[in-house]
C-alpha cells in the first residue's frame, strides 16, 4: 500500500465535505488507488 499524503489544500478541501456518504466514496476510492495506482484510465496521454 502506498503512502498518502494530501496538499494542504486538499485536506482541507477534505475536512470540509459535510455529506458522509460522498467522503465514505472518497476514502474508500483512495484506498483502492494506494492499494493499486494502476488502476483507472489516464485522463490524457503525454
Amino acid at each position: 500500500m502506498a503512502e498518502i499524503r494530501f496538499l494542504p489544500p486538499a485536506a482541507k478541501f477534505f475536512k470540509k465535505i459535510k455529506d458522509k456518504k460522498l467522503k465514505k466514496i472518497f476514502e474508500s476510492t483512495i484506498k483502492l488507488i494506494a492499494d493499486d495506482p494502476t488502476i483507472g484510465e489516464a485522463k490524457s496521454e503525454i
